[in-house]
């Protein structure tokens, strides 16, 4: 059997290695605009800092590859999706057959509607070529603006402070990671960034970027003009629908699939960040590897359901560790709180309780206990007879909640 997957993103590859570990048999192939083999998105600020050189990003090479029967086609954009005919169809016209297919082409930077915004000097941040013009137009340069205090947003304005630029966030939420912190785990958040010299701004509107000759000034409502030699552009993506939406298959914000991952058209399935489940699209690397499992399974025969993946972010964020789990921020009665910080050292560890179960946590500053905690919210533990313990480290809650294998 012929499968196909478009995108090399963590759930294209996930699933090319699931399937060539199910059935050695399968024909894969994997389709890809870019140039390059699969790399980890979130080693792109070590690439962007040169902490690392091209080289070493790769995880896997061309005999990986060979060694699984998986066919890589670089620099090949899939244009058109012939359903009927099951054949894909490339923007240089080739037609490449498949028996099943799944679409994992991820997602886009979202380019807000800044006047100015294709000025020189203004870049959106997503692959390995954005970082490579990024840096090169930064050798020389004093000041970057980064626009947008997200997970990516404070990470690239983490790399350019290390390749010894001024940086400044500005974020329109007036606190930094609303998804992943609350008030408070976001002010210490701030502080933290902030002893790395990086200036934030929040609660700003970005109005227009204006250029005269090489200064170029950010315009904010709020508090006027920012210049800048360079601008990132860190606000978002917007998920890869086409060319499915052309091909008939049916999208909302990203692509629809079922728990099996089916679209709804017959032997095409669908994983990542284009997908859409339960009206949901995760956007963060656990969904994908799941979601790409799952289809992997689903299109060999082996039946598999998905049922949703707990929201956990875990990474450094500016070089300080956050993990995010679950409910951070609750609506609506019946959620306790369990709280236990050290402003002056930036550790903030808050679990989330309800109807005696942990629903939710936010651990910044520290690593300990992550792996418990995650156990603990999807085990669904009765935590109600020692809540102080679960902002404790791991050998606490090893003890109090998982002794007996909760």
């Amino acid at each position: 059997m012929n499968i196909a997957i478009i995108g090399n993103g963590i759930c294209g590859i996930t699933a090319a290695k699931s399937l060539s570990e199910l059935s050695p048999e399968e024909k894969i192939s994997l389709f890809t605009d870019e140039e390059y083999h699969y790399y980890p998105r979130p080693r792109l600020d070590h690439l962007l800092s040169e902490k690392i050189d091209l080289t070493q990003i790769f995880p896997y090479g061309d005999e990986w590859f060979k060694k699984r029967n998986i066919g890589v086609f670089p620099r090949n954009r899939i244009s058109a999706i012939d359903a009927s005919s099951k054949v894909l169809i490339s923007e240089d016209g080739e037609r490449h057959s498949y028996d099943k297919l799944l679409l994992a082409q991820g997602s886009s930077p979202f380019v807000p509607p800044i006047d100015g915004i294709k000025t020189q000097g203004v870049f959106t941040y997503r692959n390995i070529n954005d970082v490579l013009r990024i840096r090169a137009y930064a050798r020389g340069k004093k000041r970057a603006v980064v626009i947008g205090g997200g997970l990516l947003g404070l990470e690239t304005a983490r790399a350019l402070s290390e390749l010894g630029l001024k940086v400044t966030v500005v974020e329109f939420a007036p606190r930094l990671l609303p998804k992943q912190l609350d008030g408070e785990g976001a002010q210490i958040l701030k502080s933290q960034v902030e002893k790395f010299g990086i200036e934030v701004i929040l609660g700003i509107t970005c109005d227009r970027i204006v250029s005269e000759g090489t200064k170029k000034c950010l315009l904010l409502k709020q508090i006027g003009q920012l210049e800048s030699d360079l601008f990132i552009l860190s606000t978002g993506i917007r998920p890869n629908i086409e060319p499915a939406k052309a091909s008939g298959i049916a999208v909302n914000r990203g692509i629809l699939v079922d728990k099996h991952m089916c679209t709804n058209l017959e032997d095409i399935f669908a994983g990542g960040d284009c997908a859409e489940f339960n009206s949901v699209i995760y956007g963060i690397i656990p969904a994908a590897i799941e979601q790409a499992k799952t289809a992997a399974s689903n299109m060999i025969g082996q039946p598999l359901e998905y049922k949703g993946t707990t929201f956990q972010v875990t990474l450094k964020v500016a070089g300080i560790d956050l993990t995010s789990i679950g409910t951070v921020n609750p609506e609506g009665e019946g959620y306790e709180e369990v709280v236990r910080k050290d402003v002056a050292k930036g550790v903030y560890r808050k679990v989330i309780i309800k109807e005696g179960k942990a629903v939710g946590a936010i651990i910044l500053g520290d690593k300990r206990g992550i792996a418990e905690l995650t156990k603990i919210i999807d085990g669904k533990i009765d935590v109600s007879g020692n809540k102080d313990a679960l902002v404790a480290g791991e050998e606490v809650l090893r003890e109090t909640f998982l002794k007996q294998g909760g």
